[in-house]
């Protein structure tokens, strides 16, 4: 994907659309799982949101995050 800084919310979600999975070497039953991901910063939250996507699809069924500072992704007038 590109890097994320700069773009909008709506690029950053449409970057992010199916560039993520799980390693098939990698790949456990998760099914009734609760995760947590831990992400630096919070900014539109499409991280967070493809992240968990992929943990949903595969039977992971609660999904906590946390993150460490939110900021805006905001540009220069």
């Amino acid at each position: 994907t590109v890097a994320l800084n700069g773009l909008g919310p709506v690029d950053r979600y449409g970057n992010l659309r199916g560039a993520l999975a799980l390693q098939p070497s990698r790949q456990f039953d998760m099914k009734g799982e609760t995760v947590l991901l831990v992400d630096d910063l919070y900014t539109t939250g499409s991280t967070l949101d493809a992240c968990s996507a992929v943990l949903m699809e595969h039977g992971v069924t609660c999904v906590y995050t946390l993150t460490f500072a939110s900021g805006a992704n905001r540009k220069p007038a």
